[in-house]
């Protein structure tokens, strides 16, 4: 009898325990072996509203994360104007495509990781505004030639211009008007 007893006031000791909410609780694992298991937070219920307001702003996010893939490769353009000087004519379309995707990509993910679009569908977005940019942004170059002129040079704005149409894309060195 003694031996149940002592056995349910170490139970009821454990519940009380529990119930308290410790941070931490300790396991025992045989004989020798004891780890300490912090306890997890209790998960945050959003209200009807929060609801409604997260589920109404995924499309902006959306929306941003294809602005943000569009302005990434815009930036890479500009980045790869001052390492490198002015694009080189003779290099294979194919490849200078290539290399704007990847620098595009690379931007527009540690961009969207820093303004926190990390869903899989931001990422995604974020990658198609990246190939939308690369399609598409000489057309910029034709609109703002004042502003690129600042950011890299006259030479680069003219052999943009003149190797370009305005709307249009630019497909492996093929120039498709739309």
């Amino acid at each position: 009898m003694n031996a149940i007893s002592h056995n349910h006031s170490d139970f009821a000791a454990r519940v009380k325990r529990i119930e308290k909410g410790a941070k931490s609780q300790t396991l025992y694992v045989g004989v020798d072996e004891a780890y300490t298991l912090k306890r997890r937070e209790k998960l945050v219920r959003l209200t009807a509203g929060q609801r409604f307001f997260r589920k109404a702003a995924a499309p902006f996010a959306i929306v941003i994360a294809l602005a943000v893939g569009a302005a990434s490769h815009g930036l890479g353009r500009v980045a790869m104007f001052h390492l490198k000087g002015m694009p080189d004519p003779s290099v294979s379309p194919d490849i200078d495509m290539l290399e704007q995707c990847v620098i595009g990509f690379a931007i527009a993910m540690v961009v969207g990781a820093v303004l926190g679009l990390r869903s899989g569908r931001a990422t995604v977005m974020s990658l198609a505004g990246a190939l939308l940019g690369v399609l598409l942004f000489h057309n910029a170059v034709h609109l703002y030639p004042d502003f690129f002129t600042l950011v890299t040079s006259p030479d680069w704005v003219h052999q943009i211009v003149a190797r370009t149409s305005y709307w249009s894309v630019l497909w492996r060195g093929e120039i498709i008007a739309l």
